[in-house]
Parts: C-alpha cells; structure tokens; sequence
C-alpha cells in the first residue's frame, strides 16, 4: 500500500487519554487519543477560541444522533480539518455508529465505527486501489500505538485528512 501514515507523536498518538471539558458550561470528562487532543487544541487555535467551544459545537451538531461525546467530537474534528462543515443533518448521519464485517489476517471481523470514518477508510482504499480488508490490515498494522482497529482507522483518517489539507495549502 502506498500511503503513508505521518502521526504526529509516534508511539504514543493512539494511545487513549482522558482530558476534562465543558459542554454548554457543564463540566465532563471524555477519553480521546492524543492525536485528537492535539488536533482539538489546534482547531480551536485556528479560530481563536477555547476547546471547549469546539465540543460544545460537535455536541450540538450531534444532539438527537444518540452518538456519544467522544464519536462526535471525533468526527467534528475530522470534518473541521478539511473545511467541511456539514449540516446538522449530515452530521448525524455521519456520527452513527456502523458495523462491518471484514477479513483480518484470514479471520472474520467485526468492528464498529461511525460513518464518518468508514467514508474516510472507502477513500484511503479507492485512491490506493487496496480492498478495504487490505486497507484495515494496513492501518491496524501501521498506525503506531493504537488501542484497537477502530482507533487505527480514526487515526489513520484523521491524518489522511491533515495530509490531503497540507498538500492543497
């Protein structure tokens, strides 16, 4: 497979941490991978604003999806990296949780992940004409650090989508 997965702190981007924040001034706490703590503190940069202004908005954009805290700042995250701010509707489409059963190192699987993300990985796979039980196997064997399947492919989206952002810039 020819992309490359550049994350940003290698052995440690995929490793989940908890961090607090507010949502519409009520304090939580969510766990991420760091490589969305990052991507969170950046976004929220950009627009000269708190991070926890950005989650705030993920969680209004996702009201109703039954999505949870984590999914939808996640996607919100993805989605703001390349501009693409989708409508709430969208949104909620894009936040569901969607199950797929693959081949894994010659065994069926199943792995559960929000839309936003098997779009993402259905891209990765077509631009490098890899099926996507190559495109799984890749990432879960190339993205460094990750807990699970479903964070390498988080994570190996995220960074396609920072990579395809930085290449246009």
């Amino acid at each position: 497979m020819a992309t490359k997965i550049h994350m940003s702190s290698a052995a440690d981007c995929g490793s989940r941490t908890i961090g607090n924040v507010e949502v519409f001034g009520r304090r939580t706490s969510m766990r991420l991978e760091q490589s969305y703590w990052d991507a969170l503190r950046l976004v929220a940069k950009a627009r000269g604003t708190h991070p926890n202004i950005i989650v705030s908005e993920a969680a209004r954009l996702s009201k109703g999806s039954g999505a949870s805290l984590t999914s939808a700042v996640r996607v919100h995250l993805a989605a703001v990296c390349v501009a693409d701010t989708p409508s709430e509707a969208e949104f909620r489409h894009q936040v569901e949780r969607v199950r797929m059963n693959l081949s894994f190192k010659n065994r069926r699987i199943t792995v559960f992940l929000e839309q936003f993300f098997w779009d993402g990985l259905t891209e990765i796979a077509r631009r490098n004409q890899t099926s996507l039980d190559e495109t799984v196997e890749w990432v879960a064997t190339n993205v460094p650090g990750a807990t699970s399947r479903a964070s390498a492919i988080r994570l190996a989206v995220l960074d396609d989508r920072l990579t395809n952002l930085a290449k246009a810039a």
